[in-house]
């Protein structure tokens, strides 16, 4: 069994971060391995999610005042995911704020591993180089579905930053990206083989989240509407659910996902106090697989899941075997 310490964005506040480092974590000890994720949060991503800002800006005045008239949803939600982070990963004893103070972390592990979403993205406002464990000098090096970002494919005329991914990532022993555009980009800037797998949240069954869902929220049919913050980008999608509620007679439901979701009432839709992870794992539980496109009459055929689940079985299994492989560099 490896000791192995994880990297990751696992203390951002969405629901995405939290699953993703959950899934690798839990698949880490699936294969028999003791699993820690490294406490590290910079200041940057930490004033994001704060619920007041520290003032540095007249926009934060704004943003203080708004959380303030929120502050019972705002406040909850900010707990939920605490809570939810602290009780559900194995967290390293100490808490990191920047990259010069994890020299303690080396004697304590057998390999370290960069994790999913979007830590690799060098673009990023919260990016740190410590998602590329440059503090890490004398022990085995891997990643497991680190992203670039959508757009690293227009970045192949920068020579900096092919220079920088160079430096920091040619001494990973193992390296697994999630998009096949990262896998694209890093076989030219590193010049070996770099392999693409599933996002860590697909290794695991339904079972597997069962001990991290909230009890069921809502006890009728309903639609699950599940919006990003930016309503005006999405209004067209927000009408066609609205439209789709009224041909199908069932309420719309969605849950806090950011300041703006509480606009979502104009559309008629009920938007729970609730916000977290384990609230969205409660309101997917037990849907039918349906997909509802702009502009396009509802037809519950869109995708053949059959050949879609099948496709995806083998993915799960050619993916578990890589992180193994790439675990047993642990002590090489």
């Amino acid at each position: 069994m490896a000791k192995v310490a994880l990297i990751t964005y696992h203390r951002a506040h969405n629901n995405g971060s939290f699953l993703q480092a959950f899934a690798t974590q839990q698949a880490i000890e699936n294969l028999g391995h003791q699993c820690d994720v490294i406490d590290f949060s910079t200041p940057k991503q930490q004033y994001v999610y704060d619920v007041y800002k520290k003032i540095r800006t007249p926009k934060d005045v704004l943003k203080n005042c708004y959380a303030f008239l929120n502050r019972k949803i705002i406040q909850k939600r900010h707990d939920d995911f605490d809570t939810l982070i602290n009780n559900n990963l194995n967290l390293t004893k100490h808490f990191y704020q920047d990259v010069l103070e994890m020299g303690d972390l080396e004697s304590q592990y057998d390999i370290f591993l960069s994790g999913s979403d979007q830590i690799w993205n060098m673009d990023a406002w919260d990016y740190d180089d410590a998602y590329c464990l440059s503090f890490v000098k004398n022990k085995p090096k891997v990643s497991y579905a680190s992203s670039l970002g959508g757009h690293i494919l227009d970045r192949l005329d920068n020579t900096a930053l092919a220079d920088k991914y160079r430096n920091l990532l040619s001494s990973y022993k193992e390296i697994g990206v999630r998009e096949q555009s990262a896998k694209q980009y890093l076989d030219l800037v590193l010049d070996r083989e770099v392999t693409q797998v599933l996002d860590p949240t697909l290794l695991l069954t339904e079972h597997e989240y069962e001990r991290i869902s909230a009890p069921r929220l809502v006890d009728e049919p309903y639609i699950f509407y599940y919006a990003i913050d930016n309503i005006e980008l999405n209004e067209s999608a927000a009408r066609a659910v609205q439209e789709f509620s009224r041909k199908t007679m069932l309420p719309v439901y969605v849950i806090f996902t950011g300041n703006k979701s509480l606009e979502l009432t104009k559309f008629g839709f009920n938007v729970l106090k609730v916000a977290a992870p384990n609230h969205y794992l409660s309101m997917i539980k037990g849907l039918e697989n349906h997909q509802l496109s702009e502009g396009n009459s509802w037809d519950d055929n869109v995708i053949d899941y059959g050949t879609v689940n099948t496709k995806i079985s083998k993915e799960v299994e050619r993916s578990k075997r890589f992180l193994k492989r790439e675990l047993a560099y642990a002590g090489k």
